[in-house]
């Protein structure tokens, strides 16, 4: 019986022994996260006369590109027409569509 709560806490001992490195390393990681985390800000795009403007992708110089309504309404279905359009400081430049 005692051969067996000395091998039961030397058991424990060792789970602690390698259950602390484990957190304090977590614990290091995170705080290297925090310092590494990049922040970022919301931007309202507006839209090319529309209501609805989706932008489909953004670069590495924080351009974007995507559709938006336009004022127009498509005579054949009643409903806006879109344009492509391209998001570059601050300016929507409407780039049109592609003829059709």
């Amino acid at each position: 019986m005692k051969l067996r709560i000395v091998a039961l806490i030397a058991v424990m001992i060792f789970l602690a022994a390698v259950a602390l490195p484990v957190r304090l390393a977590a614990q290091e990681s995170q705080a290297q996260l925090k310092k590494a985390h990049p922040h970022y800000r919301i931007t309202g795009l507006g839209t090319l006369g529309g209501n609805n403007s989706f932008p489909w992708g953004i670069n590495d110089r924080g351009q974007v590109v995507g559709w938006s309504e336009t004022a127009d309404i498509d005579p054949n279905s009643g409903f806006p027409t879109f344009h492509a359009f391209l998001w570059n400081r601050g300016v929507m430049h409407d780039l049109g569509t592609l003829g059709g």
